[in-house]
């Protein structure tokens, strides 16, 4: 069926509908709508944020994480310090190091003394000579004269018919010697002991121990001879470290303790003995010949060994120092 159509009409145009208007809103263009009105710029405000796990903003549902409050550190007490294992271990190991060390530098020397003080070897750094005699009498003497000795003898009972022609001279009853060898000079102690064949106390000791120079004195009575002789400890060593070893030293060497004597003291009758003399330990044994014994003790602040013939002479040494 044809479409009818009216004349009269204005033929339909085709025509675009006006363009939306869209307005996009920045910060900027606030900006600039703010200042324009009057206003100023936005300023930022501090806002305190609750120390919260999460905070809701503006209902949007987001959120914002804050950070959590550190944990309070735990206080310990000074015991829980020391029961800790890493405390424990620590000092423990520190102990076991110092017990070590202990051992190594104080057990050790006196359980293994060195060859020298066993006399195994010689000495490897022997003394100097020695060039002048010191007496460690501070008192005056009935008489001082000097004795050589150029070799070894079998004790002084060799020398006593020289002795007795000096003292025979003159009066009094304690007197010092001063042995010598064949150019004048005096003998140490290790190498008199050693030529008198009279070493109580090894050589090596002697010299690793005590100064080379020594005294001898002689205490006379009832025609009788009694000679006695007087160590000094070196500056670096004591009493409490040595005095053990000079008593098994001197106390076996049966074998050379009458070689000490001008005059033949017999036999050894029973065993060495502890007393005291001026308030001081000696150690005595007892011949069979009754004036003679083999006493020996420390004197002088500890320093000074004296070994006497005689009990008498002894003390008439002592007082004199």
């Amino acid at each position: 069926m044809a479409q009818e159509t009216n004349p009269e009409r204005e033929p339909l145009t085709s025509v675009s509908p006006p363009p939306f208007e869209i307005t996009v809103r920045t910060m900027a263009s606030d900006v600039a709508s703010i200042a324009a009105s009057g206003g100023g710029p936005p300023k930022p405000h501090p806002i305190k944020i609750l120390s919260r796990t999460a905070q809701e903003v503006g209902g949007v549902g987001g959120f914002i994480k804050t950070a959590e409050a550190p944990p309070k550190p735990e206080k310990k007490s000074i015991l829980s310090f020391f029961s800790n294992p890493v405390f424990l271990y620590s000092l423990s190991g520190v102990f076991l190091i110092s017990v070590f060390l202990g051992g190594y530098f104080f057990l050790y020397p006196l359980l293994n003394p060195s060859p020298a003080e066993k006399g195994g070897a010689a000495n490897a750094n022997p003394p100097p000579a020695l060039t002048e005699h010191k007496t460690f009498f501070n008192k005056v003497l009935d008489g001082t004269f000097a004795s050589e000795i150029t070799s070894p003898i079998s004790g002084l009972e060799m020398k006593r018919d020289e002795i007795n022609s000096f003292v025979s001279a003159v009066s009094g009853s304690f007197f010092e010697i001063t042995p010598e060898n064949g150019e004048r000079k005096p003998i140490s102690a290790a190498d008199f002991f050693t030529l008198i064949n009279g070493n109580i106390i090894n050589a090596e000791f002697l010299q690793n121990n005590f100064e080379s120079d020594f005294t001898f004195y002689l205490y006379r009575k009832d025609g009788g001879l009694f000679p006695g002789y007087i160590l000094r400890l070196n500056e670096n060593k004591l009493k409490i470290l040595t005095e053990s070893s000079v008593q098994s030293r001197i106390e076996s060497a049966s074998s050379t303790w009458t070689n000490l004597f001008f005059d033949y003291p017999g036999d050894a009758n029973g065993q060495f003995r502890s007393e005291l003399l001026s308030g001081q330990p000696i150690r005595i044994l007892n011949f069979t010949n009754a004036s003679s014994v083999l006493a020996y003790g420390w004197f002088g602040n500890n320093r000074y060994l004296i070994i006497s013939t005689s009990l008498e002479g002894l003390k008439q040494a002592i007082s004199r120092f």
